[in-house]
């Protein structure tokens, strides 16, 4: 993708001398060159980037003080009659991701996405879910992708640590739109988080 403002063209965008998303520079005039990097902050990506969201088994229930999430409704208020409903449908006992598992999760996700050579940006963990920012370049889709990582965890919990139900129903999905919203994420919004994290060329911090 490309486009021109007052003759300037703006092509692919590069990280790491890989072409992630659009909305680079190819100027001579170094004076607008400072504008055109704004602009490109906000030019789409050239590749499919989620932010996909995994959450521990029986994690986010009805009862909890800051709300329950429902899709298509986003956020409710807490509810404690629900709660027992869900509770006396559940199959097995809460889940909570120590630092071990924290570890776990991270661990394989970076061996997951090796084998189907996707790219792993970011991680973030805490005691009741875990944040995923991927990029791929080949045909998957975003639902693929999201399974197959899900399904890679749920495998390597059941290998290691017994079989039981790790993981809730489904998991969250955020495309990244552009440059401006990754930069937040990887700067603020996933080092905010107090689990273990791993970040690409940095690998595990806290």
């Amino acid at each position: 993708m490309s486009f021109r403002l007052a003759g300037l063209a703006v092509v692919g965008f590069r990280v790491d001398n890989q072409r992630l998303f659009s909305g680079g520079l190819l100027v001579k005039d170094q004076r607008a060159s400072v504008l055109l990097v704004e602009l490109a902050k906000f030019e789409a990506f050239a590749v499919p980037v989620y932010l996909f969201t995994y959450h521990a088994y029986c994690s986010w229930m009805p009862d909890r003080q800051r709300g329950f999430v429902r899709r298509h409704e986003g956020i409710l208020p807490p509810n404690r009659a629900l709660s027992n409903i869900y509770k006396r449908q559940t199959v097995d006992e809460e889940v909570k991701f120590n630092a071990q598992l924290q570890r776990l999760l991270i661990d394989e996700l970076v061996t997951s996405c090796v084998k189907q050579n996707w790219r792993l940006h970011f991680v973030a963990t805490t005691a009741s879910h875990v944040h995923t920012l991927v990029s791929w370049r080949s045909a998957h889709t975003w639902k693929q992708v999201r399974v197959s990582l899900k399904s890679s965890l749920s495998r390597r919990f059941n290998k290691d640590q017994g079989r039981r139900r790790w993981f809730s129903e489904g998991a969250s999905r955020k495309r990244i739109q552009n440059k401006s919203h990754f930069d937040y994420l990887v700067s603020s919004y996933l080092p905010q988080h107090r689990g273990w994290k791993w970040q690409e060329k940095r690998g595990f911090f806290r």
